[in-house]
């Protein structure tokens, strides 16, 4: 196809979480096949330096003195220097293509508005829940998952769902009101979702169908070629290994699965947590000497590709609606199967033959599944090779070009 200007708009540019992965990931993937890229962002201390670095949104700081707040809060619904900033990088970049990732409150979907006022065509990538969930994560302050908003509009001041805080969530209902769903896809010519249910979820929010596109994340190239140096061959694997790869926070279930462990009391069972997080302190202090259990924290793709590889199953114990989980991908790519909780779009990356689901935040079902899954027989040369050619860069690029 001929090649693209495509500028990419992240809030943060530097591998903060899965957002920022799939961002910088596509950045490489379009440079590869030809295009010619640019990145934009809010301007942080831990965004990785790019060509245009200096041109990013001056920072926010919602945490800061009141003067902050303010600018901050401003920035939310549009206003302040987030289109004298946005307006210099279209003026000279002057991409074909936008394509968005996550920006609401350190950027603002104001510069979607702007991009397609420019010419350009604008593609949204969704991350999170913030079209249906004006706090993100359809979850309420209790962890429980929640799609009040959709038919109640004001559940997030009434919950307090902001951070426990009712100021804090009267923002987020304002920045709601004023980036409705009707008005995101008027300026959005597609929106990318990486699974079905997230497209199930923002087509309820209002987008229209005919703009929603289903396109499943990827491993990058870095990744690929690590995995593709691994046997997947059984002998190479820990029969006894369990291996959890993700942020340490309570919606990941990260807490039920340490809880779960602790309680089966299986000496031949180990599980290696990679990952940081809110939790860190308090999981260290209640399971760091539960046996068998190692916490990791943040380590380099390699080693945790090659645990991977090497462990009877990847688990993914979320309680929240996840989207389309990196870990999961990563761990069928390396033939391992995957246990996962019936939520969100875990299921459409797991197949009989790739692994199990499990009811989220039930202990008594997970420590099942866990026996299960150890007793089970897998291919896991044939699971290799399908997840290898599922989530390929060159697939995911092709659909990607698609909607340049």
């Amino acid at each position: 196809m001929a090649k693209k200007k495509v500028l990419i708009v992240n809030k943060f540019l530097y591998p903060r979480g899965g957002d920022c992965i799939v961002a910088l990931s596509e950045a490489d993937l379009l440079r590869r096949a030809g295009h010619e890229v640019a990145l934009w962002a809010m301007d942080y201390p831990d965004n990785i330096p790019t060509a245009t670095s200096a041109l990013y949104a001056p920072r926010v700081d919602f945490s800061g003195g009141i003067k902050d707040k303010i600018a901050a809060v401003k920035r939310t619904l549009g206003y302040g220097d987030i289109e004298a900033s946005f307006g210099r990088m279209l003026s000279e970049f002057r991409p074909d293509t936008v394509h968005f990732h996550n920006i609401h409150s350190y950027l603002s979907p104001r510069i979607v508005e702007m991009a397609k006022a420019a010419g350009a065509r604008t593609l949204w990538t969704m991350h999170d829940y913030k079209i249906v969930c004006p706090s993100y994560s359809c979850l309420r302050p209790d962890g429980k998952p929640c799609t009040e908003c959709l038919t109640h509009p004001g559940s997030v001041v009434r919950h307090r769902c902001m951070k426990g805080s009712f100021a804090a969530s009267l923002i987020a209902r304002a920045e709601a009101l004023c980036w409705n769903a009707g008005r995101l896809s008027e300026a959005t010519d597609a929106f990318v979702c990486p699974s079905r249910f997230m497209a199930s979820m923002i087509a309820a929010a209002g987008v229209e169908h005919d703009k929603i596109h289903v396109v499943c994340n990827h491993l990058d190239h870095t990744k690929m070629e690590i995995l593709t140096k691994i046997p997947a061959d059984s002998r190479h694997r820990d029969p006894s290994l369990l291996v959890y790869a993700g942020r340490l926070s309570r919606e990941k279930g990260i807490h039920t699965l340490l809880a779960t462990f602790a309680e089966m009391a299986d000496p031949a069972l180990s599980l290696r947590i990679y990952g940081t997080g809110p939790l860190e302190a308090e999981l260290k202090r209640d399971f760091a000497s539960t046996p068998g259990v190692k916490f990791l924290g943040h380590a380099d793709a390699a080693t945790i590709a090659r645990d991977m590889a090497g462990a009877a199953m990847t688990v993914v114990p979320s309680e929240c609606y996840e989207n389309n989980p990196l870990s999961a991908i990563e761990s069928l790519s390396a033939g391992t199967p995957v246990l996962g909780a019936d939520i969100g779009g875990i299921p459409e990356l797991i197949t009989p033959s790739t692994g199990m689901l499990f009811e989220p935040a039930d202990r008594h079902a997970l420590a099942g599944a866990i026996r299960g899954m150890l007793v089970r027989s897998f291919d896991h040369k044939a699971i290799k090779t399908e997840a290898m050619e599922r989530f390929s860069p060159q697939k995911h690029l092709n659909l990607l070009q698609n909607l340049l």
